[in-house]
């Protein structure tokens, strides 16, 4: 499973002084309910993007419950899942301010996000209903999706919500999000 982890730091900030290593577990599994049943486990590479645009590679620390058995990836909050390009460079795109280096940098990437997010919009809006206000049947997917992000106060927060309410994301419901049979 993953679940998203507030921090306070930019991913320039989260490698260089290596917060994996500092990275608590959750609470509570959230697969089983069980109360500390999560032991460190390890850490696995991903990518996302810097202030300009380019591929920075960081550490996802890992848990595992010692009840169900499970592993849980807790990606800080800076990172989409399954997506390259940080918040702050989406957020930008989102505001349509081109001229950044990092959106430049990423242009290509951003625009497949969009079409991306057009198609999946249909299948958020049954998900989540009216929760970020209601949508006009001829509002363009990127209004809806800025005002969402509007709803929430960044693009951060609007995927902590999706995934932490919903457990999906805003390009897809991912099977990382859900929970484990039971084993």
């Amino acid at each position: 499973m993953q679940k998203l982890r507030r921090v306070k730091l930019t991913a320039e900030a989260y490698v260089r002084e290596q917060f994996h290593t500092r990275m608590r577990p959750p609470e509570e599994c959230p697969n089983c309910g069980r109360l500390h049943r999560l032991w460190a486990h390890g850490y696995y590479g991903r990518w996302t993007t810097d202030e300009v645009g380019k591929a920075l590679r960081f550490l996802v620390r890992r848990f595992l419950c010692t009840f169900c058995g499970i592993t849980v990836s807790c990606l800080p909050c800076f990172a989409q899942p399954y997506r390259l390009v940080n918040h702050t460079t989406l957020e930008a795109f989102l505001e349509g301010r081109d001229g950044r280096r990092d959106v430049q940098a990423q242009a290509g990437l951003l625009k497949r996000y969009a079409r991306r997010f057009a198609e999946w919009r249909p299948s958020l809006l049954r998900i989540v209903g009216h929760r970020f206000g209601r949508a006009s049947p001829k509002e363009e997917a990127t209004a809806f999706w800025r005002r969402a992000v509007a709803a929430c106060g960044s693009a951060a927060e609007l995927t902590m919500q999706l995934v932490h309410e919903f457990r999906t994301t805003c390009f897809r419901t991912c099977r990382c999000h859900q929970p484990s049979p039971a084993q």
